[in-house]
């Protein structure tokens, strides 16, 4: 990204200061991810952003409730997918974990993994060798989330009606970035007494460190409460990867089979709800063609992506 902006003619400050604060506030890493994940952190910058009251995770859940002869598992543990060895070039095996119980089923026309698979994941067998080496060395970018009560105490001059935002792009200080945190639903004029002058505010802290009260006496009035600590896999390590620049297979097992398939691989270019949706809509595009190819096989043709 450093060298998009520099080829560009941006100059030095607007690369560390803005573009980095870009990239550390969406993604905890710096200017030296690639250039299409910086410009998705610019694009992340502007006005006009969204989000979901109750969580980003209510829209896959209310499309799941809307289609109600679907069989939902849900808090299970996956631990193995793979052929079915009576019938390899059909069925699916996954082998999952629910209330202590081991449960091996072998009903599954298609997988669609949707998570991203990376060099640290544990007690999960992708039963497809040349796809685990592929992604073996691929990395996850930690982010530490905390979410608190309390006063800031840096920067005491910041006005009272002002949301603060502090990024620090400097590897030394401990928190990537603090940021006041507002009602999804938020309107500057009906909510305008959020900021009452002096009280506290509910703050969220990224940082790729693991932080304790030392940090947060050094930023908070000594009233602050610690709500919730949430470790966090958050995305692709993008920073001076060059694995990063090599896009997993979205069809895991073959081009030929294309019963296995990878939503996640797009992630790896960049990481954002829009791409998600653009790769959904790739395997089920995929699998559509497969089905129609089973139907008409004379017009039957694969490709690989």
């Amino acid at each position: 990204m450093r060298s998009v902006l520099e080829k560009k003619r941006f100059n030095k400050s607007i690369i560390n200061e803005i573009a980095s604060v870009a990239c550390l506030s969406n993604y905890g890493q710096s200017v030296d991810v690639n250039g299409f994940v910086g410009v998705i952190s610019l694009a992340g910058t502007v006005g006009e952003l969204w989000a979901v009251k109750g969580g980003n995770k209510q829209v896959p859940i209310k499309l799941l409730e809307e289609k109600t002869e679907l069989n939902v598992i849900k808090n299970a543990l996956v631990k193995y997918v793979g052929k079915d060895k009576e019938n390899p070039d059909f069925k699916n095996v996954i082998i999952y974990q629910k209330d202590g119980q081991e449960i091996y089923d072998n009903s599954f026309d298609y997988v669609i993994l949707s998570f991203p698979i990376h060099n640290k994941i544990e007690n999960f067998n992708l039963d497809f060798d040349s796809y685990n080496s592929l992604v073996s060395n691929h990395q996850m970018q930690l982010t530490n989330t905390y979410i608190l009560n309390g006063k800031l105490k840096l920067f005491p001059n910041v006005p009272a009606n002002k949301r603060a935002q502090l990024h620090g792009v400097d590897k030394d200080v401990a928190y990537r970035c603090v940021t006041v945190q507002l009602p999804v639903d938020y309107n500057k004029n009906k909510d305008s007494k959020l900021y009452v002058k002096d009280g506290n505010k509910i703050y969220k802290i990224f940082s790729d460190k693991y932080l304790d009260s030392n940090t947060f006496d050094k930023i908070f009035e000594s009233d602050y409460k610690l709500i919730t600590t949430i470790p966090w896999l958050a995305y692709p390590k993008y920073e001076e990867n060059p694995v990063s620049n090599s896009i997993p297979d979205i069809i895991v097992d073959s081009a030929e089979r294309s019963r296995v398939y990878y939503s996640n691989a797009l992630e790896w270019t960049s990481s954002c709800m829009e791409i998600s949706c653009i790769e959904s809509r790739n395997v089920s595009l995929l699998i559509s063609k497969k089905e129609q190819n089973l139907v008409n096989p004379k017009k039957r043709n694969f490709f690989k992506i």
